[in-house]
């Protein structure tokens, strides 16, 4: 088994996120995982080099956003419903901080910085922010990042 197909169905499970373009996430066949015998020789686990697709660096943010006293359910739905189908999007996740009624944390990956410019010009994203914008109060930390993978986290 290469390694590379062993790590990804360790991490491979079905997920359903906010603005993902494909919420019908199932584990492909090649990357599920035999169940080998105890007794038997264990195999042994190939080297491979990053293919092509694997070497382009995705790009990620992680974003606080304050909304306006009593908004922040509208605020969510907007986004939610606002960044559906936008295409690079690898995961976009929204989450109602647990201690700041006000806060919403927004997680995303992209293929490419240059994907995630593109959606800002997309018709429905544009449609939110125009919504959403006299709901936000402000923003607090962003972080531009560099994902790697884990779970849920495709290439």
């Amino acid at each position: 088994m290469k390694r590379r197909t062993f790590i990804q169905s360790c991490l491979a499970t079905p997920l359903i996120l906010a603005g993902c373009q494909n919420q019908d996430v199932q584990t492909p066949e090649s990357m599920r995982v035999p169940i080998v015998d105890s007794n038997s020789p264990a195999q042994e686990i190939e080297n491979e080099q990053p293919t092509e697709q694997e070497q382009i660096q995705m790009y990620g943010i992680i974003g606080k956003m304050n909304a306006t006293e009593g908004s922040r359910e509208k605020l969510i739905d907007i986004l939610i419903n606002g960044t559906k189908d936008m295409p690079g999007c690898k995961l976009y996740a929204i989450a109602a901080d647990t201690t700041d009624e006000t806060a919403i944390w927004i997680t995303e990956i992209w293929d490419s910085e240059e994907s995630h410019q593109a959606s800002l010009q997309l018709p429905s994203v544009q449609n939110a922010i125009a919504q959403g914008k006299p709901m936000i109060a402000g923003f607090g930390d962003r972080h531009i990042v560099k994902p790697i993978g884990g779970l849920g986290v495709t290439i």
